[in-house]
């Protein structure tokens, strides 16, 4: 037999060509997608991240083992309280031992009558005591072995006296019946071993039922009876109970676990009484507003994409939670609201009830010879914010845009709100008295001075901060005109 002559076609040759041809194939498609993927206009970059604030993790929340000294001022002021079986004041004194004690896993507590220039460490049935009249005797006759007649509170000595640390909270119970001098002094040394070394005082006043002597009301220090017994006064109920006050010295988070303990304890305490804590850092931390949890109010124009004159914007998530887009026309108004949860506020503190923010407006325009945002100051005075409605838990904001003839392109708007005034609280006056009405048994005389200096103080440190720092929230869009 001949053997085959080498000219006819090999059966593998046949074979290497197809996939040759599928393999062309194949890198024409990719070629087409690739050219399709590069083709495809560059998607901007929406940045609407808030600043991490410098806060520590561990000032939000309270300490495993807490060291608390209660302090109860003795002076005849406070007799009053205790003449009235079952007295706010008497259940408050009750609630403050079993909030501390059976709320903290490792709590350790010390009980002091404070008084002039002393400070006596008491037993727990001397604590107890400071249920009954024997505690606060009326003149040096009545006095109890135990028990020695004060002239006068002098809280400042009180304040000196500790030094605070993270795992420790100093309670002052008092009528706050102080003189400016007095006043003057407590502030300074509030401002300087607290609130300047990043720790929180805070104030609950409440108003107790009282049958005794008021002291060293107006100018002259003079006196008079009040008893919330007699039947003129019973028909206003709480509102002319006397007021009393616990100051909470300490960590903010200590003290904000304390007052939400004593009122799981005694119900009554929040629903009689005004609470506030003051501290330097008023902002926990700023935020992006969840815009779907927060639709809003008008739909008219908002839009997911847009893809005008090379500008690419399609947001997934997590910034289409954070960036509104819109599609807007020249020579038109809109209105859109949003919700701001107020959760940037700590709790309680004199920023949770701030009602004005400052809105400041930044503006950027697409700029295709570059294919990016560019600054354009200009068109700022498109968009406007204010608040509409306001709560202890939101502040609604309002943004209005309008747009003149002749804009045209696609921008990118982010409204800032920053709290740069902290509101005055409107109890601090209800419940002090001056010369005025001076004999009204339900205002303590003189104590706007101390809430107010207080608040000063927290006022001065906000306004030294950088803007950032006062970053309430941040609303971005990104808007297409024409």
């Amino acid at each position: 037999m001949k053997a085959p002559n080498g000219r006819g076609k090999s059966p593998s040759r046949g074979r290497n060509n197809g996939f040759v041809i599928i393999v062309i194939i194949l890198m024409a498609i990719a070629a087409m997608f690739a050219a399709a993927f590069l083709l495809k206009p560059k998607a901007l970059a929406i940045d609407c991240n808030v600043p991490a604030l410098s806060q520590n993790a561990q000032f939000k929340e309270h300490s495993k083992k807490i060291q608390a000294k209660v302090y109860v001022d003795g002076t005849p002021s406070m007799n009053g309280f205790v003449a009235i079986e079952g007295s706010r004041y008497i259940r408050a004194l009750r609630s403050l031992n079993t909030a501390i004690t059976g709320k903290w896993k490792d709590a350790q507590i010390q009980f002091y009558r404070f008084g002039d220039d002393r400070r006596d460490l008491l037993t727990p049935t001397d604590f107890l005591n400071a249920q009954k009249p024997i505690f606060y005797p009326k003149t040096p006759e009545e006095v109890n072995t135990n028990y020695p007649w004060f002239a006068n509170s002098q809280i400042n000595n009180v304040v000196k006296t500790d030094k605070p640390s993270n795992d420790s909270l100093v309670l002052i119970v008092s009528d706050m019946t102080e003189n400016n001098q007095n006043i003057r002094d407590i502030l300074e040394s509030f401002k300087q071993k607290y609130l300047n070394a990043g720790f929180s005082v805070g104030v609950l006043a409440q108003r107790s039922q009282f049958n005794g002597t008021v002291y060293d009301v107006g100018n002259n220090n003079e006196f008079f009876e009040w008893n919330t017994n007699l039947p003129e006064r019973k028909k206003n109920g709480d509102k002319s109970y006397r007021p009393f006050y616990i100051l909470m010295l300490g960590r903010y988070a200590n003290i904000n676990y304390l007052y939400e303990r004593l009122v799981e304890s005694e119900p009554d305490i929040a629903e009689g009484s005004k609470f506030v804590i003051f501290d330097n850092k008023a902002i926990d931390s700023a935020i992006a507003l969840d815009l779907q949890k927060s639709p809003p109010t008008q739909t008219d124009g908002v839009v997911t994409g847009i893809n005008y004159k090379g500008a690419f914007t399609e947001l997934g998530e997590p910034e289409s939670s954070k960036v509104q887009i819109l599609r807007l026309l020249p020579n038109k108004s809109y209105s859109y609201s949003y919700k701001i949860n107020q959760q940037a506020a700590l709790p309680h503190t004199v920023a949770a009830f701030a009602r004005e923010l400052e809105h400041t407006v930044e503006a950027s325009k697409f700029d295709a010879s570059v294919k990016d945002l560019v600054k354009n100051d200009a068109a700022k005075q498109f968009v406007k914010a204010k608040e509409v409605r306001f709560s202890s838990q939101q502040t609604e904001v309002e943004v209005n845009f309008n747009i003149e003839s002749g804009v045209d392109g696609t921008y990118k708007f982010i409204i800032k709100s920053t709290l740069d005034k902290l509101p005055l609280i409107p109890w601090f006056k209800e419940w002090s008295s001056d010369e005025s009405n001076k004999n009204d048994g339900a205002r303590t005389f003189n104590v706007f001075q101390l809430l107010n200096g207080l608040h000063q103080l927290v006022v001065t440190a906000n306004s030294d901060r950088p803007k950032d720092d006062k970053l309430m929230s941040k609303l971005c869009f990104v808007a297409e005109i024409h």
